[in-house]
């Protein structure tokens, strides 16, 4: 492929082209380099509010991310990762409790659903579990919860140096 024609994809799509390194795969939503939003990690200063957040899942991963808010710079860092399927709210909760014991916990408005079997809430059971929850779900500042103005905020700060992810997280 001659230089010319590789200057028509988008930058994130160059890779594949020139060594057959896929870029897009299933669920990927950013159309970005993994090294443009990585960072080196650091010690998170004691002022800097940190959050779990939470996307509850079975077959669909569970997946959680710990985050630290530079409110200087209005960056946000993911600082710890999670991701797994098909395991138990004791499960998820053993292995996030290492993250911090009063971490306050964001979770998803699906979070509403409950438990096959049980009837339990999945928020209660994650704190039942030991985990701080937030006494409500996650909304946007303007109210609603959907996706996609989420996935606009992070594109947002991705692409202006405000949303970065610590190297070593998988």
């Amino acid at each position: 492929m001659c230089s010319s024609d590789l200057a028509t994809f988008p930058e994130h799509e160059r890779d594949a082209r020139i060594s057959g390194i896929p870029a897009l795969g299933s669920g990927r939503v950013f159309p970005l380099q993994s090294a443009d939003i990585r960072c080196r990690a650091f010690e998170v200063p004691d002022d800097w509010p940190v959050i779990g957040g939470m996307d509850f899942g079975w077959d669909h991963p569970f997946a959680a991310v710990k985050l630290a808010w530079d409110r200087d710079g209005d960056a946000v860092y993911v600082t710890q990762c999670y991701r797994t399927r098909r395991e138990t709210p004791a499960t998820h909760a053993s292995a996030l409790r290492k993250w911090g014991d009063t971490l306050p916990w964001a979770w998803p408005h699906d979070g509403l659903a409950t438990e096959k079997g049980s009837g339990r809430q999945l928020k209660t059971a994650y704190a039942q579990e030991g985990l701080a929850m937030l006494p409500d779900h996650a909304t946007h500042p303007s109210g609603g919860f959907s996706v996609e103005p989420g996935i606009m905020e992070m594109l947002g700060r991705m692409t202006t140096a405000r949303l970065k992810v610590f190297e070593h997280l998988g």
